[in-house]
């Protein structure tokens, strides 16, 4: 079982897995492929287990490749594993069940609004967080002034913004085909989800 604070933001929950399935690999040589199930937010960690990020999460958030950014070792670092990562060679197959990949729409009500800023920032140093929201896309305008003022990274509600960019980008990325996966979805028979019509399943 791989457990995480629900506080994380899924792709740092997702980076902290890559760790633990490198050193299980390093313990248990030669071992079967993984057969990974992932429920709700445990399915969006599972799915970045199975793509390829390229820059598509970093360029998301950021206007240059990180070595022109002006970071510190440090904050290059734990951004890097977070936002840059390579499909999982040894995953034979996935389960989601009740995944949310396309977000939830609870994370942009009012009581979704002030559980993210309750949260703030759970992971990072303040001098890493000060750091990457200096420098982040959303904050800057073609001329590189700020224009948004953040007063934190993005944690697990907001990374469950069905506009998160991070979420968008994800969902814009194919899955390796080399993995088979199944999806198990609630469906209480109402329908409506699509059409935003009530009542919605």
């Amino acid at each position: 079982f791989f457990s995480y604070p629900s506080t994380l933001p899924y792709p740092a929950s997702a980076a902290i897995l890559r760790e633990k399935l490198d050193g299980y690999n390093k313990r248990y040589p030669g071992h079967k492929d993984f057969v990974v199930i992932g429920h709700s937010m445990g399915g969006m960690i599972a799915r970045l287990l199975m793509t390829d990020s390229g820059m598509e999460f970093w360029n998301a958030l950021y206007p240059k490749p990180p070595a022109e950014m002006p970071f510190t070792a440090e904050t290059r670092e734990a951004l890097e594993k977070t936002l840059i990562f390579d499909s999982r060679n040894n995953i034979a197959r996935v389960i989601f069940a009740s995944a949310s990949h396309r977000g939830s729409e609870g994370a942009t009500n009012r009581l979704g609004k002030l559980g993210a800023k309750l949260l703030g920032n759970p992971i990072m140093s303040p001098e890493i967080t000060h750091e990457a929201l200096q420098y982040t896309r959303n904050d800057i305008d073609p001329d590189g002034e700020r224009t948004i003022k953040r007063d934190h990274l993005p944690n697990a509600i907001d990374v469950l913004d069905p506009e998160s960019p991070f979420l968008l980008a994800a969902n814009k990325l194919p899955l390796d085909e080399s993995i088979p996966f199944h999806s198990i979805i609630g469906d209480r028979g109402k329908g409506g989800n699509l059409s935003r019509e009530e009542p919605q399943s």
